[in-house]
């Protein structure tokens, strides 16, 4: 039977109340190529913010500096806020502290940024969840791994395979007991000046179930 999708395909997991924490080390990764955390991502040209890509689960946006790398994750949220933001020696984002309403009341989550020695993501512990990077020989990010400090079963592993133009054309969402979900994209819909995608089709088979089609769409701004 169709289906028909109605929100994000993407299995976003929020902090339940009372949850409680573990904790997870990042492993740092090396490819031929190295990119800035924007390039890795796909993104072409002076992108400041932008809607969070697939494997920037539970963010509703990310923004990069003038040079390409993060400086904000998810502070657009209708519920959270940053503060005690600090950079690194190089000025890259490093860590601060998301301020989330929950349960009518206000909980604080550390947050991090970790590279490895190519200056990479290799971690990003954030809202309680962290994702470990991998990166392929052209320096794109080529596996996600989720894990919910709050949930030691609920790990996810995303796998990205690209088109020629260098766009996500499959997603592979692997779980702990053995399933897998395929998010398949079609960029056949828009795009904008500096060729980065502003609206795509999304087929999704879950469960061995093919979903309707839907298309996404996303907003960039540029400096």
């Amino acid at each position: 039977m169709k289906k028909t999708i109605s929100s994000i395909a993407v299995a976003i997991m929020l902090t339940a109340c009372g949850s409680s924490n573990n904790s997870a080390e990042a492993q740092a990764s090396t490819s031929a190529e190295v990119k800035t955390d924007a390039e890795s991502m796909g993104f072409q040209g002076k992108v400041k913010y932008a809607d969070a890509p697939i494997y920037m689960l539970g963010m509703s946006r990310v923004g990069f500096d003038a040079d390409g790398y993060i400086n904000e994750l998810g502070w657009a949220v209708e519920n959270g806020t940053a503060k005690d933001i600090k950079n690194d020696d190089d000025g890259k984002l490093e860590s601060f502290t998301m301020v989330v309403d929950e349960c009518d009341e206000e909980v604080e989550y550390p947050t991090s940024i970790s590279r490895d020695a190519d200056g990479r993501i290799a971690k990003i512990l954030f809202q309680d969840v962290n994702y470990t990077y991998e990166y392929d020989g052209s320096g794109r990010v080529a596996t996600v791994t989720y894990q919910p400090n709050f949930d030691a079963e609920g790990v996810i592993v995303y796998r990205m395979e690209y088109n020629p133009e260098g766009e996500v054309a499959k997603v592979t969402r692997s779980y702990t007991d053995g399933s897998v979900d395929t998010h398949s994209f079609e960029y056949n819909s828009g795009k904008d000046t500096n060729g980065n995608w502003t609206k795509r089709v999304e087929r999704l088979n879950q469960n061995g179930e093919d979903w309707e089609p839907r298309t996404e769409e996303r907003s960039i701004i540029y400096y």
